[in-house]
């Protein structure tokens, strides 16, 4: 027993120690230069790869699309590049749901802070919207539509296509959708409650800006003044979101499925549109050829 004792530790130890050791046959050392230059070899085989692809992507991206006639901005609760994208997911969205109320995108969703004027590329609109997001049209009861507004309101205001929204007080989750004053005619529709109204908006120089028709719903109180002319004025239109109420809200993808704090959305009905947001955008920039900065203050906060 103290042979074995001894024996097998004694084996153990020879066994792990007989190997051979080894040592780097030879070391060579070698210098790379880095240039702080973008000018690269033109002649090297990795350029020579690389080339063709490069001249193509660079056709493709440096394609206008449109021009800009003023600077875009970001601002948190939307500013001129928020405006912009919101208008064109409106426009397409009530293309696929009339009843469609607003536009809503996330200010995370926007990824450069300006785009200047002059010409707009592919490539810079790649950088505004470089996330594959898809426009989503959300079918919601009013009180999920008022924690989304406390939701938006907290975060000091999304970008937002709806004319004017003004949050009242977020602790009371209760939200206000204004109009601006525009020149209107009115005309009924026969297959609805609903009013259709032509909004026509001129300069202070009386140079037509531009002509759309809006959807009035009909639980919305609207105040209508005549003007001489025999034209509507209509000073305001003003409603709370009723929870009970049924609306329907564009967004984007990444934002229906719960992202930037909106986890209630993710089990809401939807229509997937299955188009990108930044498709939709070039559509309209392309549609329009020149587009005009629009700094509408959309969310205003009462005290």
């Amino acid at each position: 027993m103290k042979l074995n004792n001894f024996f097998f530790p004694l084996l153990f130890l020879l066994f792990f120690s007989c190997k051979t050791p080894y040592t780097p046959a030879s070391h060579t050392e070698s210098l790379y230069s880095v240039k702080d230059t973008l000018n690269a070899d033109t002649t090297s085989a990795i350029e020579t790869f690389l080339r063709p692809y490069r001249d193509s992507l660079s056709g493709i991206m440096n394609e206008v699309i449109g021009i800009a006639a003023g600077d875009f901005h970001k601002e948190k609760s939307g500013g001129s590049l928020g405006n912009l994208i919101t208008d064109a997911m409106f426009e397409e969205a009530q293309t696929h749901q009339s009843l469609c109320s607003a536009a809503i995108f996330n200010p995370g969703g926007i990824r450069i802070p300006d785009l200047m004027s002059g010409n707009i590329t592919k490539g810079k609109l790649l950088e505004l919207i470089p996330f594959d997001n898809e426009l989503v049209i959300l079918e919601l009861k009013g009180s999920v539509l008022k924690k989304w507004m406390n939701t938006i309101g907290e975060a000091n205001g999304w970008p937002i296509k709806f004319q004017v929204l003004s949050v009242k007080d977020v602790k009371r989750s209760s939200a206000l959708f204004t109009y601006d004053t525009f020149t209107l005619t009115t005309t009924e529709s026969s297959k609805s409650t609903n009013k259709m109204l032509e909004e026509i908006r001129h300069s202070p120089d009386g140079k037509l800006l531009f002509k759309q028709k809006a959807l009035i719903p009909s639980f919305a109180d609207t105040s209508y003044r005549e003007q001489i002319d025999g034209s509507l004025l209509m000073e305001c239109r003003w409603f709370d979101i009723i929870e009970t109420s049924t609306y329907y809200i564009a967004t984007n993808d990444y934002v229906a499925n719960g992202g930037d704090h909106c986890d209630f959305l993710k089990d809401q009905k939807r229509l997937n549109t299955g188009l990108l947001i930044r498709d939709i955008v070039s559509h309209h920039i392309k549609t329009k050829k020149t587009v005009m900065p629009d700094n509408e203050a959309r969310i205003q906060f009462n005290d």
